[in-house]
């Protein structure tokens, strides 16, 4: 499953509780790895969906994006990344 961190899988974000529900009936129906991913990286988002899959009992494989600064045509280097990381 691929988890947009505290989107769930959709565009939009839910609250916490709908988060962490929706993960926990995943897990029961089935559903053990969760990808969890942010498309600007922004890792508070990515730490809350973490946190959700864990707590319901899935395995995590969190994520980064290979992405630009969506103000300006500037792309990331290497350099960010390995200090995102």
């Amino acid at each position: 499953m691929l988890l947009r961190g505290a989107n769930a899988v959709g565009y939009k974000s839910y609250p916490d509780n709908v988060v962490e529900e929706f993960c926990k009936h995943a897990v029961l129906e089935g559903i053990d790895i969760f990808r969890v991913f942010d498309s600007l990286n922004y890792i508070e988002n990515l730490k809350f969906g973490i946190d959700a899959v864990r707590k319901a009992g899935g395995v995590v494989e969190a994520t980064i994006c290979y992405t630009g600064d969506v103000l300006t045509d500037k792309k990331y280097n290497l350099n960010y990344y390995l200090k995102l990381t």
